[in-house]
């Protein structure tokens, strides 16, 4: 028992010290989970208590918080009867537990399991010693575990059990280590982010001229009043002035590198000479992690980028805006790597007024 509350102490600790970098649990998803581990038997049954477990779970996810799993295990050891070996006793174990995920949108993602089930003894009758056989027994568990992701789709997964045998009354534990793969489903719903609009360019207007003159006192006809004036010219709007420059991120990362610098440069040395210019940054990833996260992850890239400029080059913060879309404006194909670093991206539009 010791050992089984250190354990979910050093879960504990993991969880409060990991960020997050991907994520994560999806609404809907089914779930394949192998395992392995180690199985501890109670003293009582006369069984070596360093037992071997096997394990595959099949889920589904009701919410990304709460979701159910099947799982069917195999428990492999020996009696403790005597010091022969081979003295061979397999324990067939399928159980169902119900999975609540703390922080379902994380890369890491904690949780909490409580189930039960049914072990069926089998041994090997030519070469048992045991003098009774353990009947086979109703369980009841509980315990945590932790997932961590590595992709939308993947994650590695550690799980700490206490299995109370209620036929046998004994205490068992296991720890097993895996991998879980979700199929379908969906993380949480795009946050909605306004786009910063540009600046509207108002055309200039212009009077055409009018020539007055003074009426006779006679009734002659003005001299040259059955003649056309010429007509006005307007004036055409300037077209827009503006520079534009893309810089791209490495994966999970918002460090501007220092080979963007003179394309930077140029984008402050253009509103340097151009006083009424404003210039605005968006930020955008790709499709690796969830919503929340890359939205996150976005206006982080595009502050960062507006930081780079008024730090660099001491241009003033408020001539620069910055919006954040995540995921949902790729430039390329994300189902590729070289689409997805084209989408790791932020892009700078300075824009003369």
């Amino acid at each position: 028992m010791r050992k089984f509350m250190v354990l979910m102490c050093v879960f504990t600790v993991v969880v409060m010290c990991a960020g997050d970098v991907l994520a994560g649990v999806k609404q809907g998803a089914v779930t394949i989970s192998p395992s392995a581990g180690g199985y501890r038997f109670d003293s009582n049954k006369e069984i070596d208590n360093n037992g071997r477990m096997y394990n595959l779970g099949i889920g589904y996810n009701f919410t990304q918080n709460l979701g159910i799993e099947a799982n069917f295990s195999l428990l492999d050891s020996e009696t403790d009867s005597c010091d022969c070996k081979d003295n061979q006793t397999m324990v067939y174990f399928p159980r169902v537990e119900v999975l609540y995920h703390i922080m379902p949108d994380k890369m890491f993602v904690p949780y909490l399991a409580v189930g039960g089930g049914y072990q069926i003894y089998r041994y090997d009758d030519d070469k048992n010693l045991r003098k009774e056989k353990l009947d086979d027994a109703a369980i009841v568990d509980y315990g945590l575990g932790l997932k961590v992701f590595l992709t939308d789709n993947l994650a590695l997964r550690g799980d700490v059990r206490h299995f109370y045998d209620i036929t046998n009354t004994a205490n068992d534990f296991a720890v097993t280590a895996g991998i879980t793969y979700q199929f379908g489903g969906e993380g949480k719903k795009p946050v909605k982010v306004e786009e910063v609009k540009k600046p509207e360019v108002k055309k200039p207007v212009t009077k055409p001229e009018t020539k007055m003159s003074k009426e006779p006192s006679t009734s002659q006809p003005v001299k040259g009043a059955d003649k056309i004036l010429p007509p006005v010219k307007k004036e055409e709007p300037k077209k827009e002035e503006k520079i534009e420059v893309t810089v791209l991120f490495e994966f999970n990362k918002t460090v501007v590198r220092p080979m963007y610098k003179d394309q930077l440069q140029r984008v402050a040395d253009f509103m340097k000479a151009n006083p009424t210019a404003v210039a605005a940054v968006e930020g955008h990833t790709d499709s690796v992690g969830s919503e929340k996260y890359n939205l996150n992850l976005s206006r982080k890239r595009a502050q960062s980028v507006k930081n780079y400029i008024v730090k660099t080059f001491r241009v003033d913060p408020s001539r620069i805006t910055i919006s954040w879309f995540g995921k949902n404006k790729p430039a390329a194909d994300n189902k590729t790597e070289e689409g997805r670093k084209l989408n790791r991206r932020a892009i700078t539009i300075s824009i003369k007024k």
